[in-house]
């Protein structure tokens, strides 16, 4: 009877350890919503130097590889005062250096302002309070003929947001939140396994 009733549990937790997705499930999972994720936003500038731009996002190469989250995002800006103008970064988080409790919903009204600064467009979006990152960064100004301007950050402690898409309802943003709770916790584990004993 004791036999029969160790067996059964065995079954039933091996059937729900089955359950769970696995650290490439998760990650293709997660590298199509980022890429989905990409969208416009229009911030207008009020007061002494009035200027009104829209930045279109999107995000490409998104991959979770060796628990390091790399993506790549494409920044087109249309400004009324300083004309067109786009910026391409590369970034690289390792999921294990992140805290769970550090990747929330960020929910953006239709409208908001802070002081002469005004937001247009209803938004949910997910942030990430990473303690590291490594970012490069190409901007680029149209129609000027000058040479890119490249910067590079190593160890940066920063936020990145997935989101700006109309697509991206507060259901998604949640969702996402979750599969990356979930990476996150997958690669803390696994660091603890192989980290060294002194």
């Amino acid at each position: 009877m004791k036999l029969r009733l160790a067996v059964a549990m065995l079954l039933v937790t091996s059937s729900r350890a089955q359950d769970k997705p696995t650290m490439e499930q998760t990650a293709n999972w997660l590298a199509t919503k980022i890429a989905e994720g990409g969208g416009t936003q229009t911030m207008k500038m009020t007061g002494v130097m009035p200027d009104e731009t829209t930045t279109s996002s999107v995000y490409r190469d998104v991959a979770i590889k060796d628990c390091k989250l790399t993506y790549t995002t494409i920044s087109q800006y249309r400004s009324t005062r300083s004309g067109p103008s786009h910026t391409k970064s590369v970034m690289t988080v390792p999921l294990a250096k992140v805290k769970e409790d550090d990747i929330t919903v960020v929910h953006v009204p239709p409208f908001e302002t802070h002081g002469s600064l005004e937001l247009r467009g209803e938004r949910w979006n997910v942030s990430i309070g990473t303690p590291v990152i490594d970012m490069v960064t190409t901007d680029t100004k149209e129609g000027t003929g000058s040479a890119d301007e490249v910067t590079v950050h190593h160890n940066l402690h920063d936020v990145i947001e997935f989101g700006n898409s109309p697509s991206t309802d507060e259901n998604t943003a949640n969702r996402v939140q979750k599969a990356l709770k979930y990476a996150v916790s997958l690669c803390r584990d696994a660091a603890k396994q192989t980290k060294e004993p002194f």
